[in-house]
């Protein structure tokens, strides 16, 4: 992974060298030549941000993605379920629309357990090989099993835990960008999204989705059964539609999941 795309989550400078070192295939240490900000891998994983600070951002969401990382695939299948779809059918609705080629640089926010990667892999196995992925997530728990996936499928990877609102990378970086499944609980969706286009390479698609609860559908057979099944579900579900910046130069809002979801399809505009 060339460290030239990161930038110091604390200083914020776009000038100051950033470094990552490597022992035994494994990222050790993430530093800034700039301010001096140092910060240790732990199984090869970037620790940018500590438990304290995402228990005090996001106490609930801590809590479940750390409860629930070995039973998250679990989930997302009993998910598929109970909206009548297969869990790949659920994936390719949103993923088949990020624009891949040989060589792409991909970002996932949120990357949880790789569940989405490892779709993309399998569907592009000719690509694979030339591909590098940078995961974020606020889970240490979810990286150590996304770690496992993106090692078996031979990928160029690093891990991050990190906050959306301070994305540790430089402008203009990435080919493809992006998150599924959180951004309806983020507590700053117009910074999180102008975060997600701000590291996104001028033209570039960057794709946004999660779960879609009305008033409406929610009093529904299948609404009731999510509610039931995962009640840390908001209803109605807080969707950041409002908060797409206008400077994008195309949007897109696609229901998905038999009207239990939703994707944001953005392009960048061309201008950095």
């Amino acid at each position: 992974m060339k460290s030239e795309i990161l930038r110091c989550p604390t200083c914020g400078d776009a000038h100051s060298e950033v470094r990552l070192v490597y022992g035994l295939d494994k990222v050790v240490s993430f530093c800034c030549e700039g301010c001096g900000y140092h910060c240790d891998g732990v199984d090869g994983i970037v620790e940018l941000v500590g438990k304290d600070q995402i228990i005090e951002d996001y106490p609930e969401m801590e809590q479940q993605t750390r409860l629930g990382a070995r039973l998250y695939d679990m989930l997302e299948k009993e998910f598929a379920e109970i909206v009548g779809l297969e869990p790949d059918r659920i994936r390719s609705e949103y993923l088949d629309a990020l624009e891949l080629d040989q060589g792409s640089l991909i970002l996932d926010v949120g990357i949880g357990t790789a569940s989405e990667i490892r779709y993309l892999c399998e569907k592009n196995p000719e690509m694979v090989s030339s591909w590098s992925v940078c995961g974020v997530d606020i889970s240490v728990e979810m990286l150590r099993v996304a770690r496992k996936k993106l090692k078996s499928a031979g990928l160029d990877y690093i891990l991050m835990v990190g906050l959306v609102e301070n994305l540790p990378f430089q402008d203009n970086s990435f080919d493809v960008v992006f998150h599924t499944g959180a951004i309806n609980e983020f507590r700053d969706q117009r910074l999180a999204l102008s975060e997600l286009l701000r590291v996104a390479k001028p033209g570039s698609r960057v794709v946004v989705t999660d779960e879609w609860i009305t008033h409406e559908n929610a009093e529904q057979a299948i609404g009731k059964e999510l509610a039931r099944t995962f009640p840390s579900i908001t209803i109605p579900s807080p969707t950041p539609f409002e908060a797409i910046p206008p400077s994008v130069s195309e949007s897109e809002i696609k229901t998905l999941w038999n009207g239990y979801g939703y994707s944001m399809i953005m392009r960048k505009s061309m201008e950095k």
